[in-house]
């Protein structure tokens, strides 16, 4: 018997699975109301967000907080323009 191993992407909006990485992005773009270029640099900025904390979280200062709280601006800034919820995450 042989295993086969199986990957599929699960929307985290309403749970649909896809085949892809690409369709499932595309899908939770949709569902944001967002185009896929929109969808990424959201993604981007959350990302960068995160590794700010993470920085911030080894070596709290002066520089590592201004970061931090410019990627968090940024993303509020995204999310409020596209009448996104502030405080739901995407991407992990």
């Amino acid at each position: 018997m042989k295993i086969q191993h199986v990957t599929y992407y699960v929307c985290q909006f309403c749970g649909k699975k896809f085949a892809t990485e690409k369709e499932c992005k595309m899908h939770e773009a949709k569902e944001m109301n967002l185009d896929m270029l929109e969808y990424e640099w959201l993604l981007s900025l959350e990302q960068a967000e995160r590794e700010a904390a993470s920085s911030m979280a080894i070596c709290n200062n002066e520089k590592t907080r201004k970061e931090h709280k410019k990627f968090s601006d940024l993303v509020l800034a995204f999310r409020l323009k596209h009448d996104l919820e502030p405080c739901d995450s995407i991407g992990v």
